[in-house]
């Protein structure tokens, strides 16, 4: 027989118990520990940690004690500060660490501090036996570590910005339930409601959740159901939900499709023996099967199904789960299903998915071009400008290319004439949108200046696609070409970029011996980076080498000094050294 698991008291419980020993002191009375009365009848006994006395009233530190619950919030302080008012009743505030309500469908409205209505009425109540009912104060919670902690709980998902909750329902913290943490997630499908949302999108985890929105689909709507995929099914039918989308990775959703609807490896697990009964239907022979079941995961099963050329069977497999969870709900919900891989790749959805993403305005065709890459994006470095500073991978490429992106100046020196181009210029935004819609159809060879990986397109691209379906081919920036123009070795030097940014003012300040090298523009321009870099502390006679234009024609390297470089005619888009 186990042990008998030891309860704790919640947060809300620490804030009552911080508001009473506050008020005592005030009267006089120091406690090492206080008794509250929780709102379910129970008595607790919580330790004082420490009171003092504030500008406007008084505060109290209590120590988090979630007996044997995993609470995040065990052993951190909880401050309570009590500052009396005139009038008004009992006012909270959020602190350090607490967290605002954004949105609607929580048990607290939007702009009021997340301070559940359970630890308010437990404040209240403390309160009032110190004090009297007609007390009026403000009440102001802090958990200083609220802001990390947040991070680990649904608070971004409900809304809920800023830091964590104060929260308990009676103010005893028992040792978690499974029934308790699965109810916890519910109030998900309420916020989304609120925000408008009938029809929303179940995601068992953060894979789901990272390649629905990176294929448009909203993240109000998006309601984590960790492993209990059924039980938060019921709950959409008994909210009233229209329909269901289920998103996420296929280790989740074939169990689904085989009638398992907890999806913990513990207590279901039909993976592999669903894929490999699946693909024996549609006629896999009896050797891949058995590779199938000793296959390690899922994953691991692909390149298999793959082999056969059975990749149907994934769109078969999502029809089955969206068909066994309408069951689940008796038909209350219609429900579609996406499958993807961990890559980001979009393996099956059955035709319910593609009706319930027409509410979203989904295009099923953007997701497909967004996710499920076939054709990949070349991203070629072309070097300083001059075709004789390109590796020749770059130039091939580029000359081969069907579909060609980049700066208007490189379209006009590399496209031909047969090829589609698209040049890049303040709207990134449709250039993604162009080469999402050409991925659909063949490679993108996107050009850009100096090496991919110094300061380019590269980062909104990894940013939008899938980093598995981009290939880059190096080039030479033209802070490498400086350096070699003034024969100076670069691997001591500090590369900064001053290209539509601003370097932190530590990276300008002066120590001897420093090398650096800087990307311009026209607003940090040869004469405006000296005087920043003098106003750091640099002396004015510092070297500074002006690289304009490199490897063009009309190419110019000039030698000055920070304090003569406002006699010298001024440069843009340029690469300054400065050197001692």
């Amino acid at each position: 027989m186990g042990k008998e698991l030891r309860s704790g008291y919640t947060t809300g419980a620490c804030a009552a118990a911080g508001a009473k020993a506050g008020l005592l002191f005030l009267k006089g009375e120091y406690c090492q520990q206080v008794e509250i009365t929780a709102l379910d009848g129970t008595r607790l006994l919580i330790p004082v940690k420490d009171v003092k006395k504030t500008e406007g009233g008084v505060v109290a530190e209590i120590i988090k004690d979630s007996g044997d619950d995993p609470d995040i919030t065990n052993g951190v302080s909880i401050f309570t500060e009590v500052r009396e008012l005139a009038s008004g009743g009992i006012v909270y505030k959020a602190g350090e660490g607490i967290g605002t309500v954004t949105r609607a469908g929580l048990s607290v409205p939007p702009g009021e501090p997340a301070i559940n209505p359970g630890p308010r009425q437990l404040i209240a109540q403390e309160i009032a036996g110190i004090m009297g009912s007609c007390y009026s104060c403000e009440v102001i919670i802090s958990i200083p570590k609220g802001k990390e902690l947040a991070k680990k709980t649904l608070n971004p998902i409900l809304g809920v910005e800023g830091g964590i909750s104060v929260i308990g329902t009676t103010g005893v913290l028992r040792p978690m339930s499974e029934d308790a943490f699965k109810n916890s997630l519910v109030p998900q499908i309420e916020v989304a409601k609120a925000a408008g949302y009938s029809t929303q999108i179940f995601v068992p985890g953060k894979i789901g959740e990272r390649i629905a929105v990176q294929g448009g689909l909203p993240l109000e709507a998006m309601v984590q159901t960790s492993n209990f995929i059924g039980f938060m099914l019921e709950a959409a039918a008994d909210k009233g939900l229209k329909r269901v989308l289920l998103f996420g990775h296929i280790g989740k959703l074939a169990k689904v499709a085989a009638g398992v609807f907890h999806t913990h490896n513990r207590v279901g697990d039909a993976r592999l023996e669903t894929l490999a009964a699946y693909s024996a239907a549609e006629g896999m022979p009896p050797e891949g099967v058995r590779r199938i079941l000793k296959a390690t995961t899922t994953e691991d099963a692909l390149p298999v199904i793959e082999e056969y050329g059975l990749q149907r069977v994934y769109s078969i497999i999502a029809a089955r789960a969206s068909a066994r969870a309408m069951r689940l709900v008796f038909d209350k919900v219609k429900i579609g299903t996406v499958m993807v891989t961990l890559k980001g790749e979009l393996l099956g959805m059955d035709k319910t998915a593609e009706e319930i993403g027409r509410d979203f305005h989904w295009n099923i065709e953007k997701l497909i071009g967004r996710i499920t890459i076939m054709n990949r994006i070349i991203v070629a470095g072309i070097g300083p400008g001059n075709p004789e500073y390109m590796v020749p991978a770059a130039l091939t490429a580029i000359k081969n290319a069907r579909v060609l992106v980049g700066g208007s100046r490189a379209l006009t020196q590399f496209a031909g004439e047969n090829q589609l181009t698209m040049a890049v210029k303040s709207d990134i935004k449709a250039v993604m949108e162009f080469i999402r819609q050409q991925l659909m159809k063949q490679d993108v060879v996107v050009m850009v200046s100096g090496d991919p990986g110094y300061y380019s397109l590269l980062d909104s691209l990894r940013r939008e696609f899938p980093e598995t379906r981009i290939s880059v081919i190096p080039g030479i920036s033209s802070m490498q070409l400086a350096f070699s123009r003034l024969s100076l070795p670069w691997h001591d030097a500090e590369l900064l970029s001053m290209h539509g940014r601003e370097p932190a003012p530590e990276k300008l300040s002066y120590s001897s011996g420093r090398i650096l090298g800087f990307l311009t523009d026209g607003k940090n321009n040869s004469r405006t980076v000296p005087e920043k870099l003098m106003a750091a502390g640099w002396p004015e006679g510092t070297r500074m080498f002006i690289c304009s234009r490199l490897s063009y024609d009309d190419e110019e390297i000039i030698a000055t000094t920070l304090g003569e470089a406002s006699d010298v005619r001024e440069y843009t888009h340029c690469i300054l050294v400065v050197m001692e």
